[in-house]
């Protein structure tokens, strides 16, 4: 369980993150989050994405990986793609950071780049995320490129503060009507996978 003082750090390479514990204690009350870890990779970032494998090898991370790949490559510069050691001895504990049971699961993260948001630090800036971890979704390339293309319009077109204060206020039908002026009628597209929407300290709800 991470406690307000657990402090975490990231290394690695894209290809393979990991968590490090900070050798200092911080004596701020306020709980560590994933903002602070990714705060520093999310300058001149849009959409920061994570990739978290099986830890098995299966077929569903070849693909993945894959279409990960092809979507960075085929986005611009703003758009980040990463992926999870497997083998990191604080695996789980980087699942629960995104609120996530288990893997395979994707996670996109709002970046400092975006032009609706206002960069005051990592626990007073507006950060969302959405992750996806429905098992037929990943399996299916087709429904996750469409789903990936949507949840990409919902960063680059969203306002991060009204996100943030639905997620806050736990209203759901607020967020379900922003995304559907977002969306139009391919909201459904998205929501269809149940991708959880959350912000840093573990606030979610889960969407579809």
């Amino acid at each position: 369980m991470n406690t307000p003082t657990d402090r975490w750090t990231l290394s690695g390479t894209p290809e393979a993150l990991r968590l490090q514990p900070e050798k200092t204690r911080s004596l701020n009350s306020r709980a560590f989050t994933w903002a602070h870890f990714l705060y520093g990779e999310l300058l001149e970032i849009d959409v920061y994405t994570l990739y978290f494998p099986s830890r098995f090898e299966l077929p569903v991370d070849e693909k993945c990986k894959k279409l990960l790949r092809d979507f960075g490559a085929n986005t611009s510069k703003k758009t980040s793609v990463n992926f999870w050691d497997p083998r990191d001895e604080n695996f789980e504990r980087a699942l629960k950071f995104f609120d996530l049971e288990k893997p395979p699961a994707i996670v996109l993260v709002s970046g400092l780049g975006l032009e609706s948001m206002d960069p005051v630090g990592p626990e007073e800036t507006d950060l969302f995320s959405i992750s996806f971890a429905d098992a037929d979704l990943l399996e299916n390339e087709g429904e996750l490129a469409n789903a990936l293309n949507r949840a990409h319009t919902v960063f680059a077109q969203g306002n991060p503060k009204e996100i943030s204060a639905f997620l806050r206020s736990q209203k759901r039908d607020g967020i379900l009507s922003w995304i559907g002026k977002l969306l139009g009628k391919a909201r459904d597209e998205l929501l269809r996978w149940k991708p959880k929407i959350g912000l840093p300290d573990g606030t979610s709800i889960e969407l579809g």
